[in-house]
């Protein structure tokens, strides 16, 4: 309800209701992930869709896939949402009209397997939609500072080669 509600007051805001970008890490980046898709999942009311689609969404070190069964990633939070965990999870989500997507994720990510990561970025590719993945070598969980200045550059490029960054000259 926050990005309609974003969008629907973009002019007293001053932002560009078509440039909205909802970007965050770890369970927030799975947050994100699912707030930034253009339809209203399962378990929301369509109400709360916002009257267009974000711009893009930029995920660290998301929690994309918090579904059991899929024998690649058990999550600590699978055990708390079952038994919605399959209809609350980003990736089981997914359908075509995803905006532009840029994951950053650690190779060595202890809390949030990389190939979850991985796996939703093809899915989406699988829809004719970009999305950017980038791998942080020896990367953890949680970016170190030097990380995240590279991690900032790489998102703004995205930004800029998808339209939603003006050029700046």
């Amino acid at each position: 309800r926050v990005i309609k509600w974003i969008m629907e007051n973009a002019a007293m805001l001053g932002v560009d209701p078509l440039r909205v970008v909802v970007a965050g890490g770890s369970s927030a980046g799975g947050s994100a992930f699912f707030a930034g898709l253009p339809y209203a999942p399962a378990t929301t009311d369509p109400d709360s869709s916002p009257p267009f689609p974000v711009a893009a969404i930029s995920i660290r070190s998301g929690a994309v896939d918090v579904a059991e069964g899929d024998g690649t990633y058990a999550s600590p939070s699978t055990n708390y949402f079952f038994p919605v965990s399959n209809e609350i999870s980003p990736s089981r989500n997914l359908r075509p009209g995803v905006p532009p997507v840029i994951m950053i994720h650690g190779n060595a990510d202890e809390q949030v397997p990389q190939s979850t990561t991985i796996a939703a970025c093809n899915q989406i590719r699988q829809f004719g939609t970009r999305c950017q993945f980038k791998s942080v070598s020896g990367g953890r969980h949680l970016l170190s500072s030097s990380v995240l200045e590279q991690a900032n550059r790489d998102e703004e490029a995205f930004m800029l080669s998808i339209g939603v960054l003006p050029s700046l000259r």
